[in-house]
């Protein structure tokens, strides 16, 4: 119960100054909102469900967080996964680690794409 109520305390006022900070020219506020919001979604749900629903509202913004998650430190690419409305699957095991890509109808599975041939003089 402490560790909570520690861990609801931290992330609330991490996000308060993040807000405040955020005008100054280096961007280190947005850096202490994203740092408090990872502290109050695992604890929170109320608020991982309200950024879900922002995240389901903002589809755009959405997709691009997804896209960069890659890139971003363990803290921030939970957050990401974790508020996630339409969660993707990470794991490869079903296709053994190959690309699967889907085709839109039966009869282009039929059809393969032979190069040309070169006269090779």
């Amino acid at each position: 119960m402490l560790k909570r109520s520690f861990k609801i305390l931290t992330g609330c006022l991490l996000v308060i100054a993040g807000i405040i900070v955020t005008p100054l020219p280096i961007p280190f506020g947005i850096v202490m909102i994203i740092i408090g919001l990872s502290l109050l979604v695992t604890t929170v749900p109320q608020i991982r469900d309200w950024l879900k629903r922002r995240r389901t509202h903002y589809r755009e913004t959405s997709g691009h967080l997804n896209a960069i998650k890659h890139k971003l430190p363990g803290f921030a690419r939970k957050l990401i996964e974790d508020t996630d409305p339409e969660p993707r699957q990470t794991n490869d095991s079903q296709n053994d680690g190959q690309h699967v890509i889907p085709c839109p109808d039966a009869e282009s599975q039929s059809r393969t794409h032979r190069p040309s041939r070169r006269n090779p003089r």
